[in-house]
């Protein structure tokens, strides 16, 4: 690589923890493509992903170097959360029904969409 990396600014980047090591942690753009993301602060990262998120130092061009064999070329620096809060609903989960209940809702389900 040709790029000089070592005066490049850090950027902060989410990974996750497995069982080799770390993995890049990657997200979507409103229209569903993939993207990496990497945050110019540590308060930035904890401030969208919370200060549990596990990340590491790294710069922009090593970042994409990353990125590109995953078939990400999309970088978002600095994202925020855009995503709608999920509703709480007030219904039940499944598994917290009687079995009679979900034995009753699953024979519904099956009427609505019977099997050739």
């Amino acid at each position: 690589m040709s790029e000089d990396h070592n005066h490049q600014h850090l950027l902060c980047v989410p990974v996750r923890d497995t069982a080799c090591g770390f993995a890049l942690r990657l997200f979507r753009n409103r229209d569903g493509s993939r993207c990496a993301a990497a945050f110019t602060s540590e308060e930035r990262l904890a401030t969208v992903l919370g200060t549990g998120q596990r990340w590491v130092p790294l710069a922009e061009p090593a970042l994409r170097d990353l990125a590109r064999p995953l078939g990400v070329l999309s970088l978002v620096v600095d994202p925020s959360l855009v995503a709608p809060p999920v509703p709480q609903s007030p219904a039940r989960q499944w598994c917290e029904l009687p079995p009679r209940e979900w034995q009753r809702r699953f024979a519904e389900a099956a009427a609505l969409h019977p099997q050739p």
